[in-house]
């Protein structure tokens, strides 16, 4: 393996590394795996991954696979940032902001440069991008599709971002951007190779499949080619958000910048069941809240130990969850007004934001966060976060997991979204055994079939990964689809082999993670 790091650094500008150790770094993300690269690069420019992609190609014309997977902050939770080929590090080096024009509110940045850093620059000028992030790199998010608890208001990722750059599967750029019909002709006069031939194939492939892809029940489970065409246009933007690295190595992103909203008032209340969450969340709706979080009150309880006498965090006898609300309008008085209004819904005597406590309630997030992300407290398994499931479901929810806690024992709270839907739940297992991974798999299998029959999404938040690949159900028409969109970008299979597509089905007998504690992450 040296020689080949070797040789990779005679030929790029970042470092190739080999190092058992720097590669033992890279083994892991936040899902349930553990698998270990054989190379990991740290590139300093675009026009190095061109050349790893190159490298990738010339090895495997010899016959050595060498897939390549593209890794931001490692937060990805269904195991697509962590490979056993080359690992491309984005965050290290590839986290520049290339040009800012606050007048037109537009900003280009490199792939791994972090939402946190990207607003901590857009700030000076007034600007931000609204979505609730933080050391998720920008190429990640848009890779993932992310959306946040502030998606409900202010959209994902994928409305702020205008246009991006990727090396495809052969080493060239490609522009992933919104063309129209006329724009599309020009372009496959002008290119070649597999640039020309995606601009080719993809709209074919759509308009030959329309029946299949009215079928698609996913939001974010393979490839969104139906949902490429708007009008005139195609969107090719929208095939690579989700896509998990597998179609293309985003290098670059230009993102609309929106201007900077004020700080918002929070309220919090303690709801008896799900029924009385799905009603307040009905009504904040209307009210257009920015973002309501629920917790379980057993999580609740456990971050109190950390709040020094917190009184936001003590959930009163017989309630059963924990729910913020936040209103962000413009007005000052208007807020006040809707804050009033659903105070007046969630009745009894809910906790306001003030000038005088706003501290108290910044904390109280604060200390949530840390409990869920205190990994001195070890973890639990992040295998099925970011489902989604309409509020007005939540009590059948709620009542069929305490009937799946009550027949496997195990201890599910659970915790989320109430603007978005995205719901997370995270059990916990003892993955150093043959046991304890099929115990997990049959979890995961009951849990699956428990979210399909409330008519949720178990991809509603984020794709599937390697985690959730198995439980996607398709049709083989469905399947074939899927595996054309891959064929005509990485016909090779280099780009994140075995993610989203392909993944084998003893996935977590082969490749789970042994040093889960007990505790909760959630990112």
């Amino acid at each position: 393996m040296q020689g080949l790091a070797n040789y990779l650094n005679r030929r790029l500008d970042g470092i190739a590394y080999v190092a058992p150790r720097v590669r033992d770094a890279y083994d892991t993300d936040y899902s349930a795996l553990k698998i270990k690269p054989t190379i990991v690069v740290v590139p300093s420019s675009t026009r190095d991954i061109q050349r790893v992609v190159g490298f990738a190609n010339q090895v495997q014309s010899k016959g050595v696979k060498m897939g390549i997977t593209p890794r931001g902050s490692g937060t990805d939770k269904t195991g697509a940032a962590i490979g056993n080929g080359i690992i491309l590090d984005m965050r290290s080096e590839m986290n520049k902001i290339m040009e800012l024009d606050p007048a037109q509110r537009l900003v280009r940045v490199q792939a791994g440069i972090s939402l946190r850093e990207l607003n901590n620059a857009l700030a000076v000028q007034g600007l931000t991008i609204p979505v609730a992030a933080g050391d998720q790199t920008i190429g990640g998010m848009l890779a993932n599709n992310y959306t946040s608890v502030l998606s409900r208001k202010y959209g994902g990722i994928l409305r702020y971002i205008v246009s991006a750059e990727a090396v495809l599967a052969d080493g060239s750029l490609m522009r992933f951007d919104r063309f129209s019909d006329r724009e599309l002709k020009k372009r496959l006069k002008k290119t070649n190779g597999l640039e020309h031939e995606i601009y080719q194939k993809i709209p074919e492939l759509h308009r030959q499949n329309a029946d299949i892809l009215d079928q698609n029940r996913y939001r974010n489970a393979g490839y969104a080619l139906d949902r490429i065409r708007m009008g005139n246009h195609t969107n090719f933007l929208r095939l690579i958000a989700g896509s998990q690295g597998t179609l293309g190595i985003v290098t670059e992103l230009i993102l609309h910048a929106d201007y900077f909203e004020e700080m918002p008032t929070m309220l919090i209340g303690y709801a008896e069941d799900a029924a009385e969450l799905a009603r307040w969340s009905h009504e904040a709706d209307k009210l257009g809240v920015v973002f309501a979080d629920f917790y379980d009150k057993d999580l609740v309880a456990h971050a109190a130990l950390l709040g020094k006498g917190n009184e936001l965090l003590d959930v009163p006898t017989g309630a059963k969850y924990l729910a913020i609300f936040a209103f962000d309008d413009h007005s000052t008085m208007k807020r006040r007004h809707k804050t009033t209004q659903m105070a007046q819904i969630i009745g009894g005597r809910p906790h306001i934001s003030s000038e005088n406590n706003y501290g108290q309630f910044l904390a109280t997030r604060e200390m949530l966060g840390i409990y869920l992300n205190d990994t001195t407290r070890g973890e639990r398994t992040a295998m099925m976060d970011d489902v989604f499931v309409a509020p007005n479901m939540l009590p059948e929810l709620a009542d069929k997991i305490a009937e799946l806690a009550e027949s496997t024992g195990l201890d599910l709270q659970l915790f989320g979204s109430l603007a978005t839907g995205i719901i997370n739940l995270r059990p916990r297992f003892e993955l150093g055994s043959v046991q304890g991974r099929q115990r997990m798999q049959f979890f995961m299998d009951k849990y699956a079939k428990i979210i399909d029959e409330v008519g949720g999404d178990i991809t509603g938040g984020a794709p599937e990964g390697r985690t959730k690949a198995h439980l996607i159900q398709r049709t083989d028409e469905e399947q074939d689809l899927q595996q054309a969109v891959k064929d005509i970008f990485d016909p090779k299979n280099l780009l994140n082999p075995n993610v989203k597509l392909n993944t084998p089905k003893n996935i977590f007998q082969k490749s789970s993670r042994e040093d889960y504690l007990d505790g909760i992450i959630v990112a």
